[in-house]
């Protein structure tokens, strides 16, 4: 009997945040249910797990958890302090901890339930799989535990760079993604026609973009007038050190995804609800998350680019075909340019800003990526406060190309609402913006008495 029980809390049935999402792409992904008996040990990171107590235990927490003479994380919660006992846990955080520092959020982060996960770590010999169940059996104090799983930054699968070009404002002929005039063999036309859209509008300063990914040279001579004055600096815990704390941003850039297809951790999928509810400063209400699709050449579910809450973006080349490596189905929601790199025709990937003032050509999905999130940005940028993230997600999937009939049949569906397109998004936005604003009417009074109205 022990032993169906244990196979039967295996099986983490994973619940959908309340905040509910219009869901603008039919045929995106449901989360599946993950059963842990088919996840391979390589998918899980050693020695740490995740648990969100569930709500009755919320006073509890705010108190604790402390180390005891023997070196056991203590809740004074008994059935928990078996298990850590147990399981020798030595340490447990609060999985948001740092932003739990901003204590003006306080309300928000308890409303969302983020002051309720907790990260456990132990020995790195420890079975996952069976401490994950038994803390999952506890159902009247854990609402959901589960293991803690690999990411990785989704860079360029290709090993082709160029390290010696170092382009003025002259390299711009260089990046056929955003003007295609037939460089390389390139298609012309098949870019996201940028030089119009700029006509249009070319940015607004408070429209703050989060980048989710490897780091970046702010000082870049390519970069430095676009970054924020603050970058390099922690503001919430007022040091140098760099953690991923968003602060006014309205839309949040996503370069990485799971190691493993299928697999996810809510604690990832709340943490990205909570920046859709609250994010958006000053600029607009509510926050937009996009993601890369990933470049695993996989049709399987890779998330968090395939959560429904998220735009996810996989990759074209110069003539508008679809890129090998990406993953693609009907989860994904657009396309947009990452580059297809081959031998001796390494600008046929996107040139991007590297370490030491200089540049080299990439592929990936996360060259594409970038594109979509420029773009919302340029939206927003167009039409601040008037301008809904569902909104700039409406625009986005609605005013692409259809590059469709150029590309297999056999990915009819899988890639996307359509390679992404900027200027018509700009001319969308542009007849949102130029509408007058209706404002409210403050004069009128009910009238406290009907006139005779002959209704024969």
């Amino acid at each position: 009997m022990k032993k169906r029980l244990l196979s039967f809390a295996c099986i983490l049935v994973l619940i959908f945040s309340t905040h509910a999402q219009n869901n603008i792409q039919s045929g995106r992904a449901a989360l599946p249910v993950i059963d842990l008996n088919q996840v391979p040990d390589s998918a899980f990171k050693k020695g740490i797990i995740s648990v969100k107590f569930k709500k009755n235990t919320a006073q509890s927490l705010r108190t604790m958890p402390v180390v005891d003479a023997a070196g056991t994380a203590v809740f004074n919660i008994p059935a928990i302090d078996k298990l850590n006992k147990a399981y020798h846990v030595t340490n447990a955080g609060n999985t948001f901890g740092i932003a739990m520092h901003e204590t003006s959020n306080a309300g928000l982060h308890s409303a969302a339930g983020l002051d309720l996960w907790y990260q456990l770590r132990f020995p790195a010999n420890t079975d996952i799989k069976r401490m994950v169940c038994a803390y999952a059996q506890l159902g009247e104090i854990i609402k959901i535990a589960e293991p803690v799983y690999k990411k990785e930054l989704i860079g360029s699968p290709g090993p082709f760079k160029n390290i010696d070009f170092i382009p003025n404002d002259a390299g711009f002929i260089n990046q056929w993604h955003y003007n295609n005039t037939g460089q390389d063999g390139g298609t012309p036309g098949d870019d996201i026609h940028l030089p119009a859209a700029w006509d249009i509008e070319k940015g607004n300063p408070n429209v703050i973009v989060a980048v989710i990914d490897q780091g970046i040279q702010f000082n870049h001579p390519d970069l430095a007038q676009n970054m924020w004055n603050g970058i390099g600096y922690n503001f919430v815990t007022n040091s140098p050190v760099i953690t991923p704390v968003d602060h006014g941003a309205a839309i949040a850039q996503n370069g990485w995804g799971y190691t493993t297809p299928n697999v996810y951790e809510q604690s990832v999928l709340d943490a990205i609800d909570y920046f859709i509810a609250n994010a958006g400063g000053t600029v607009m209400h509510d926050g937009l998350v996009i993601f890369s699709s990933g470049n695993n050449n996989s049709e399987s579910l890779f998330f968090p680019g395939a959560y429904n809450s998220v735009i996810s973006v996989a990759a074209t080349n110069n003539q508008d075909i679809r890129s090998y490596y990406f993953n693609y189905g009907t989860w994904v929601s657009i396309s947009a340019p990452g580059g297809k790199q081959l031998a001796g025709h390494t600008d046929r990937g996107v040139l991007s800003t590297i370490a030491a003032n200089s540049y080299a050509f990439f592929q990936g999905t996360s060259m594409a990526c970038p594109h979509v999130s420029g773009v919302a940005a340029l939206i927003l940028s167009h039409a601040i406060n008037r301008v809904s993230p569902d909104d700039i997600k409406s625009i986005l999937l609605n005013t692409t190309d259809n590059h469709y009939p150029i590309n297999s049949p056999f990915y009819a569906g899988k890639l996307g609402a359509g390679r992404l397109n900027a200027l018509k998004a700009l001319q969308v936005t542009d007849m949102i913006a130029s509408a007058p604003l209706i404002e409210p009417v403050t004069n009128y009074k009910l009238s406290t008495h009907c006139p005779n109205i002959d209704i024969s």
